[in-house]
């Protein structure tokens, strides 16, 4: 797995906007090591982060078992005002975009 990556949904998307970037990380990074990477990737400060983890899914019929999902570790990283991280910058824009042409109409 790589060791940071950007997690993009609808959720993540708001949060971007309020200063909060969530991310995808290798599962056995500890809190300090994520922040060292989001130094080192993004040249942001991180003022805080909070993970959680989704364990991998096992569904069972009569043929044996199967994997439906794999588990992955979710890193959630509080900036302060003014900083963003690259990847979501964009996402955030077209969606302001949007909305605006909307309530124009």
């Amino acid at each position: 797995m790589i060791e940071i990556r950007p997690y993009i949904t609808e959720k993540t998307v708001d949060l971007a906007k309020k200063g909060m970037f969530t991310v995808l990380v290798d599962g056995s990074m500890s809190k300090p090591a994520i922040c060292a990477k989001i130094k080192q990737y993004f040249k942001v400060s991180p003022q805080s982060v909070r993970t959680s983890v989704s364990k991998s899914v096992v569904s069972k019929n009569r043929k044996g078992t199967k994997q439906t999902s794999r588990g992955f570790k979710k890193a959630i990283i509080f900036l302060n005002k003014g900083e963003s991280i690259p990847g979501f910058e964009t996402f955030t824009k077209t969606k302001e975009k949007k909305e605006k042409s909307k309530n124009k109409k």
